[in-house]
């Protein structure tokens, strides 16, 4: 650097040697802070990216009507301050092509499509090159092909009887009050109108089989032993009257009839199956990797807890209060609803609908394996790491959804859309990158947590979609397994075209921040100028723009130079504008841009659009010298004054050529009223207008004339476009002092902190 500084000290002085052109008054001192930089040569010190986007519309109508368009910045389904970028139409065979202007830092866009029935769905799309792309046109509707039986329980003359009763079981019609002991390896069964009240103990690989029925109290509780069979025929019955736990650690129990109990309690191997009904009134309780239930027929639980074991429902199971599995399978193909669900490490393979009133708590990376066509549908939804798989046609419906800090992922898994339905989404312990959305799945949401830039709360893939509440539009046919799916109903709204011209208000804001000292560099508070920037068009139904509204705001004048303000439009010459009108808010005189008929300024090759002839009577109507203003945090205060300037357009143009990245800004300091030419300060890389004067280019500090316009030898600027709202530095602070990232951004080329302006110095007395 220091070899730099010499290198200009040489120049400065050969300039005042040998040009004459440039009167040696210019102050040639660099802060120190700027000094310490060292910014590549390619660095095109620009804050924005500008990556083509093609959508292409879903378009059912077969190129009839137009879809409505529109590019965000951020998620407009749950966030209000989402800024609209770019907006179009487009239909079968004529996709909507922009290039959008966008800050570096996103790293996402919205895509929003309505179609001619007013129907909205938001589409990711992921900031991963110069091409980005969105595919609408995959919305296929899905005819679920789940069948099956919810809530419906078997007739017992329909029930297979698996275990028929052998013929040489030993039949128990007499003594039905007494205690018995079953023998071991033998059968024994109790006939249809019989009743047996006392009490069996089971022996080693005992069977009993109940064709009548075993009705007991709290003192004649069964007694499985090893290896039993323990069968309730279709027309048995078995009933405990009391609180006392029937227990098994090893046999199976096969119930086709009738059961009722208060409590059961499997370890160890033991198995219970039931295609009838089996009513627990307080808790089933499986404790080994051993253990499974099986329900084919209809099965009621106070509570219901399994761990290390499984469970396959592929009838009817309701459980009152709370179902709790910890590192167990959970398979359900019919219809399964709890009060209340609390999961550990768990698979829950949701095969037809599954509904918790109350919380459904995972506490830890439970997967959640849907199939096509079903549900899944609770009160609260609190997961941890947890995953859900959505086929094509599933849904998952929650009033609300609490994520937690390990991240949570709901994956649309299928080649069509999936619906994921939350009346609210929130944070729960944690909120950094909590949940992941990822394939083919439509969220829809208009309650939704999102954090912030630097902590975001939720990450999206470019295929998931956001709808508003109530306004979904994955079309998912009803089944008795997804509680009606969703659907359109009728009548649906007589499709129509966009009106037109369509009317593009982009909302991003835009603040250029200018150095009135070029060719030197001086104190480097950017603050000389501060102008915020709005644009708008009109567009026709080729998306090409018949008008556009320039909406500016002078906010500070860090300088006691006079200063005019114009922008070049780079890519349109004079023939191209129609008229262009000003507002009243700001002062042309026509001394320091003067104006054809048609409102751009005369003697360019170029349409230039002067803005205002002296920035300090714009802020200050009765200013007599010429001071800073709005730069002193102790000084008066000053309102910032906005004006507008509306284009019509002879030739409808390309909006490319009329973005922000196109419109040359500049200003003239000392400004010589009908000069021929004057001093220009551009930012970097834009050409100067035809009147600039030619003779600064090389002197002092510029570079130009050996590499981008309006750089220095160390690739320093005078002037820069901030993609938002900003807080510029006060007088004589350096905005690398103002702005801490601000040296590791442009000394990186912009591949570091590409949100340093978002992150003034908490310092006092350095922000405005």
């Amino acid at each position: 650097m220091e070899s730099f500084i010499r290198a200009l000290l040489i120049v400065s002085v050969s300039v005042g040697i040998f040009s004459g052109c440039v009167q040696n008054t210019i102050d040639d001192s660099l802060p120190a802070e700027i000094k310490g930089l060292s910014v590549p040569a390619t660095f095109n010190w620009s804050n924005i990216e500008t990556p083509t986007l093609t959508v292409i519309p879903e378009d059912t109508y077969d190129g009839v009507y137009y879809y409505l368009i529109e590019v965000f910045d951020g998620n407009p389904v749950i966030d209000t301050a989402a800024v609209l970028l770019a907006k179009g139409v487009a239909k079968k065979n004529q996709p909507f092509v922009t290039t959008l202007t966008k800050p570096a830092m996103a790293d996402v866009v919205y895509v929003r499509q309505t179609d001619p029935r007013g129907l909205m769905t938001l589409q990711t799309v992921a900031v991963d090159g110069s091409e980005l792309a969105c595919d609408f046109s995959d919305t296929t509707v899905v005819e679920s092909q789940v069948a099956a039986s919810a809530r419906k329980s078997m007739p017992v003359e329909l029930r297979a009887v698996e275990n028929p009763t052998p013929t040489n079981a030993t039949r128990l019609t007499s003594n039905l009050d007494v205690d018995m002991v079953l023998a071991a390896n033998k059968s024994y069964v109790i006939p249809a109108g019989y009743t047996y009240t006392g009490k069996l103990t089971f022996s080693t690989s005992s069977s009993l089989y109940v064709e009548g029925a075993l009705a007991v109290g709290d003192a004649d509780v069964p007694q499985l032993a090893a290896t039993n069979v323990f069968v309730i025929q279709p027309t048995g019955r078995f009933s405990i009257q009391g609180t006392t736990t029937l227990s098994s650690y090893s046999g199976t129990m096969y119930n086709y009839g009738s059961m009722i109990v208060r409590s059961l309690s499997f370890s160890s191997t033991a198995k219970l199956v039931n295609k009838g009904t089996l009513i627990v009134n307080a808790s089933l309780t499986f404790t080994d990797t051993g253990n499974t239930f099986t329900n084919s027929g209809d099965a009621a639980f106070g509570q219901f807890s399994v761990t290390n074991g499984s469970v396959v429902n592929n009838g009817s199971m309701t459980v009152d209060d709370l179902l709790y599995t910890n590192n167990a399978s959970l398979t359900n193909t019919n219809f399964l609803q709890a009060g209340q669900a609390t999961t550990v490490r768990s698979t829950w393979s949701i095969q037809c609908g599954v509904y918790v009133t109350g919380v459904l708590l995972d506490e830890s990376t439970t997967l959640f394996d849907m199939k096509t066509g079903t549900i899944l549908k609770v009160g609260t939804f609190n997961g941890s790491a947890s995953e859900v798989r959505m086929p094509s046609s599933a849904m998952m419906v929650a009033t609300t959804a609490i994520f937690n800090g390990s991240s949570s992922t709901i994956n649309g898994t299928g080649t069509k859309y999936a619906l994921c339905r939350f009346g609210s989404v929130i944070p729960g312990n944690g909120s950094y990158k909590s949940i992941y959305y990822k394939g083919r799945v439509e969220i829809e949401c208009s309650d939704h947590y999102q954090g912030s830039y630097y902590t975001p709360f939720y990450v999206a893939d470019s295929k998931v979609r956001w709808a508003a509440a109530g306004k979904a539009t994955t079309v998912i046919s009803s089944t008795s397994c997804n509680n009606d799916g969703n659907t359109v109903n009728p009548p649906y709204p007589t499709p129509v075209n966009p009106g037109f011209p369509l009317l593009v208000p982009t909302a991003s804001v835009y603040t250029f921040i200018m150095e009135d000292n070029w060719p030197a560099v001086a104190d480097y508070d950017m603050n000389d100028l501060v102008v915020k920037f709005t644009l708008a068009y009109t567009q026709n139904s080729s998306n090409l723009v018949t008008g556009m509204t320039i909406r500016y705001t002078l906010m500070a004048v860090g300088a006691k130079k006079s200063i005019a303000a114009a922008v070049q439009l780079d890519e349109a010459i004079p023939a191209q504008v129609d008229a262009i009108t000003y507002g009243a808010g700001l002062p042309l005189t026509g001394r320091i841009f003067p104006r054809e008929v048609a409102g751009y300024e005369s003697g360019q090759s170029k349409v230039v659009i002067p803005l205002f002839d002296d920035a300090h009577k714009a802020l200050n109507s009765s200013i007599l010298i010429n001071t800073m203003l709005n730069t002193y945090t102790n000084a008066q205060k000053f309102t910032p004054v906005t004006n507008t300037v509306t284009l019509t357009f002879r030739q409808a143009m390309n909006p490319s050529s009329l973005s922000i990245m196109k419109l040359n800004f500049f200003i003239v300091p000392d400004g010589v009223p009908n000069a021929s030419t004057r001093t220009e300060i551009h930012l970097s890389g834009f050409m100067p207008t035809d009147k600039a004067d030619n003779t600064r280019f090389g002197k002092y500090y510029d570079n130009s004339v050996k590499g981008a316009w309006y750089t220095t030898p160390g690739n320093l600027v005078w002037g820069i476009l901030i993609p938002s709202e900003f807080r510029y530095p006060t007088e004589t602070t350096s905005i690398v002092r103002a702005y801490p990232d601000f040296a590791a951004w442009c000394t990186s080329g912009g591949a570091q902190k590409t949100s340093w302006y978002m992150n003034p110095s908490t310092e006092a007395g350095l922000i405005y």
